[in-house]
């Protein structure tokens, strides 16, 4: 599910390395993921 998530937010995004945002940190801590960096 947290592949699903972050695959997800990924290919919405333009670019080969988007950095990380607001979206990608609350998709990552509801699968209990923090410490991203931007």
């Amino acid at each position: 599910r947290l592949a699903v998530q972050v695959g997800g937010w990924v290919v919405s995004r333009f670019g080969a390395r988007p950095p990380a945002d607001a979206e990608l940190r609350r998709r990552l801590a509801a699968h209990g993921v923090d410490g991203v960096s931007a």
